[in-house]
């Protein structure tokens, strides 16, 4: 045999040994990977909110690692749009922080912690009535220390962390108007006359209807009396507003005055504030979440 078949054999030989013989210790661990941790549901959509709304979703975060976690929100945003809530619940190994560090939980291994996202929607610029609000949450996971019943502040920095994405859309309360236009037809120029309007809360919250006397465009204008007689139940005693709840209905009066002896057209805006609870209960709640308007129309003639 040559030498030089026989040399090449040999360095072939001594070579796969030598790769044999390295300790198993080249090879990652399962104790170096990053602590795993699952969050469910894994995205929050709140689909439609009415303005003044404000429902929340829980998420369950579990650890699934094989050692103790300590968990944080890290952040929520858009901060005016979403909010967050300390954990509610959980398993027996959901602790809460005991220090001064009350925003981080810790949980042992296949324990878990729930926590609230509440949407709150509101119409900015960036964010107008109908726009998807699309945000997110970040959960962080540290080290735990954990002894007995009590968890103390993160014990590492950030092991791992995991984002969560949220959506939400606000609208505004909607208010069906029947007539769709209020004709009061031919009417003496120096003359008045009076018709009603139902108006239907067609969204899911109680609802205060608001009317300025002041901004009524003549010779147009509603129609009050300082008592519930006249214009139905859904209304209020002290002649400015209307609460009317989810479903419900209350007939308005609208009146037109000495319209003179041209065709006139307009709209009447109504404010809409949250109502408080069942009627009767007090002023308007909060800021005005939506406005709706009712068309009136007559046609003035001199007799």
């Amino acid at each position: 045999m040559p030498f030089s078949t026989f040399s090449a054999r040999a360095i072939a030989l001594l070579t796969a040994a030598s790769f044999a013989a390295l300790p198993a210790a080249i090879t990652p661990s399962a104790s170096a990977a990053e602590p795993s941790f699952r969050v469910s549901p894994g995205t929050g959509n709140f689909g439609k909110v009415t303005y003044s709304n404000s429902p929340k979703k829980v998420f369950t975060v579990k650890n699934t690692s094989k050692v103790d976690l300590m968990f944080e929100i890290t952040s929520v945003t858009p901060e005016t749009q979403y909010s967050l809530a300390l954990r509610t619940s959980g398993s027996e190994h959901c602790m809460v922080d005991a220090g001064s560090e009350t925003h981080y939980w810790g949980v042992e291994p296949g324990g878990t912690c729930d926590f609230e996202i509440e949407f709150i929607p509101v119409d900015e610029d960036d964010y107008p009535p109908g726009k998807s609000v699309k945000g997110s949450l970040l959960v962080s996971a540290y080290s735990a220390a954990i002894g007995g019943d009590y968890v103390h502040g993160p014990s590492s920095g950030v092991l791992n962390t995991k984002t969560v994405k949220l959506s939400g859309k606000g609208v505004e309360p909607k208010v069906k108007v029947t007539p769709g236009t209020v004709n009061f037809g031919r009417v003496d120029s120096e003359g008045t006359a009076e018709r009603t309007v139902t108006l239907t809360n067609k969204s899911d919250v109680p609802l205060a209807m608001l009317v300025d006397s002041q901004l009524f465009n003549a010779p147009f204008k509603f129609v009050y009396i300082n008592s519930q007689d006249g214009d139905g139940e859904c209304r209020t005693s002290d002649g400015y507003y209307w609460t009317v709840l989810p479903g419900e209905s209350c007939t308005a009066r609208v009146q037109v005055n000495e319209p003179g002896d041209s065709v006139e057209t307009d709209f009447l805006s109504v404010e809409l504030a949250r109502g408080v609870g069942p009627y009767y209960q007090g002023p308007p709640s909060g800021d005005v979440i939506g406005y709706f308007e009712i068309q009136v129309k007559v046609t003035g003639q001199e007799n």
